[in-house]
């Protein structure tokens, strides 16, 4: 008597797809349990320690809602950098902002006075995090 069950079974294609899946699943657990710093890291090459990020908050104590444009950048001159955001700030609500470089920031619902800049520029340590009340003007 010949032994012909895995023959028909491997020619089944619902057999087929059995195997794929679990070929799946065994790549799948596999790759999972490679070390995340081991994926494109050169053998020898030193791992290159991420920058902190400075945190700025800016908290609207006011009653209304308050207006802000935020500018990141490495120009002394905050109207030279890029814009990077205009947000506006419910009252009683934060915005977070994190990031390395320095922070320039100005209301856009409030007149500075006369003479003065309406820009506000924070250059932040690595890890630094600074809280801002926004005052009614």
């Amino acid at each position: 008597m010949r032994y012909t069950w895995p023959l028909r079974a491997l020619r089944d294609p619902s057999f087929r797809a059995a195997k794929r899946i679990l070929f799946g699943a065994f790549t799948w657990l596999t790759l999972g349990f490679v070390p995340a710093g081991a994926h494109g890291q050169q053998p020898g090459s030193p791992r290159l320690p991420k920058a902190k990020q400075s945190q700025l908050t800016l908290r609207n104590v006011t009653k209304d809602t308050v207006q802000v444009e935020l500018r990141v950048g490495t120009a002394p001159d905050c109207a030279a950098n890029p814009l990077s955001a205009v947000q506006s700030i419910p009252p009683g609500r934060r915005w977070l902002i994190a990031t390395p470089r320095p922070i320039c920031w100005r209301r856009l619902d409030v007149s500075p006075p006369a003479g003065a800049s309406p820009w506000h520029r924070n250059v932040l340590a690595a890890g630094e995090h600074l809280e801002l009340l926004l005052l009614k003007s």
